[in-house]
């Protein structure tokens, strides 16, 4: 098991220990619950459906990886795009076969840990319930299963991405080598899953400059801590520069603006609009965590939306735990609400306030998201991941001819 992975599972068992003592098993229950549910979500009928295009350049790439130690195509061009994707696939590919089934379980494996990362997370940076309910969204959200269920990178990207906050926050409160180099080892899994890793190198930058000009002192944010990530950042923009992924996106001029916010407010509905005063929630609490999450948020969208080419559903799904995440802060801030309020007015004598005001809101949200097209409560053969992504019946294709 690789060192960063490895660790991850020790913070969520320690985390899990610590935070048990505060607020009981049950938490931890549900999260076990909410993983086991998520994984069979995400594996039924995973190898039924045909590969679509994309799936399948990412398939044979792996196959030639295997045959022949590099990624390249059959045309003779080599396929170095999501290279840690390819490599995954391929020892998948060795262990179970050549299968749909072998290509995607990497994607299914990334999604079920996105559910645990999104709790620690969520109750690390807020408390149990938040990550709970950051948890719960990302188990049963249809986007998040989708594409989990694909021989793609963008679910370990997404993995990768929401870790290297967790870890670059980490450092920046412990400033020791060990945060230092398991940041290093996620941003490295970022950018070798999808070129879109390199924008942490704009939110870190973006977190710094801020708290510097919030704290007014560069001692109160740490001068060993800023020279450790203005270092990294210029080793990373030099390599970004010679992918020529710099010049790329100065290159490239769009507007998707309009249509991706539509595609937000049709897929995820109400949620949506409950994720932006969980954003204002969050700043108010605690600012640093605020401006590194919706930095992480407001920065890859603004590239996808004006200097992103292709038009595609699937780069948003990068910011969709953060979002998930705020909605807890959102809905943590109800629950408090309601219970300042029955407090005040004197009900509920005989039952603990803040547990009707759990009740209530938990009532709510599996409501909604019953009544939600976002989300699914029951395993699917397949998923429509939009117009941009088509799914053609290869299988019988390849039967009829």
């Amino acid at each position: 098991m690789q060192p960063g992975i490895q660790y991850f599972f020790e913070q969520i068992l320690m985390t899990s220990s610590a935070m048990g003592k505060r607020f009981g098993s049950k938490e931890y229950m549900i999260i076990i619950f909410l993983m086991i549910s998520g994984f069979i979500l995400r594996i039924h009928d995973l190898g039924t459906q045909s590969f679509w295009i994309d799936e399948a350049i990412s398939s044979i790439a792996a196959i030639a990886f295997l045959d022949n130690g590099s990624p390249v195509l059959p045309s003779g061009v080599l396929y170095s795009r999501g290279i840690l994707n390819t490599s995954l696939i391929a020892l998948s590919f060795k262990i179970f076969g050549f299968t749909e089934f072998a290509a995607r379980i990497p994607s299914v494996l990334f999604g079920t840990l996105t559910i645990s990362l999104a709790y620690l997370i969520g109750s690390r940076w807020g408390n149990a319930r938040i990550g709970v309910i950051a948890a719960v969204l990302v188990a049963f959200s249809v986007w998040e299963i989708a594409w989990s269920r694909q021989a793609r990178m963008y679910q370990q990207l997404q993995f990768f991405y929401l870790l290297s906050l967790y870890l670059f926050y980490e450092l920046s409160i412990n400033k020791s080598l060990k945060w230092l180099v398991l940041l290093v080892l996620s941003v490295i899994g970022a950018i070798l899953s999808h070129v879109f890793g390199y924008v942490l190198i704009l939110v870190f930058l973006a977190y710094l400059a801020i708290s510097v000009l919030k704290e007014r002192r560069i001692e109160d944010v740490g001068r060993g801590f800023i020279a450790m990530v203005m270092l990294a950042c210029t080793v990373l923009f030099g390599i970004a520069y010679r992918m020529g992924v710099v010049s790329s996106v100065l290159e490239t001029a769009v507007n998707y603006y309009d249509v991706y916010i539509y595609l937000f407010k049709k897929d995820l509905g109400i949620f949506l609009f409950m994720a932006v005063p969980g954003g204002t929630v969050l700043a108010n609490r605690d600012w640093k965590k605020g401006l590194l999450l919706i930095a992480a948020l407001v920065i890859p969208l603004y590239f996808i939306f004006y200097h992103v080419h292709i038009l595609g559903t699937r780069y948003l799904y990068l910011v969709i735990p953060i979002l998930f995440i705020l909605i807890g802060y959102f809905l943590d801030f109800v629950v408090d609400y309601l219970s300042s309020v029955s407090t005040r007015t004197g009900q509920f004598h005989n039952i603990s306030v803040k547990t009707v005001a759990n009740v209530i809101v938990a009532f709510l949200l599996i409501s909604a998201m019953y009544f939600s097209p976002a989300f699914t409560f029951t395993p699917r053969e397949s998923y429509d991941l939009g117009v941009n992504a088509p799914q053609p019946d290869f299988k019988s294709a390849y039967r009829h001819v």
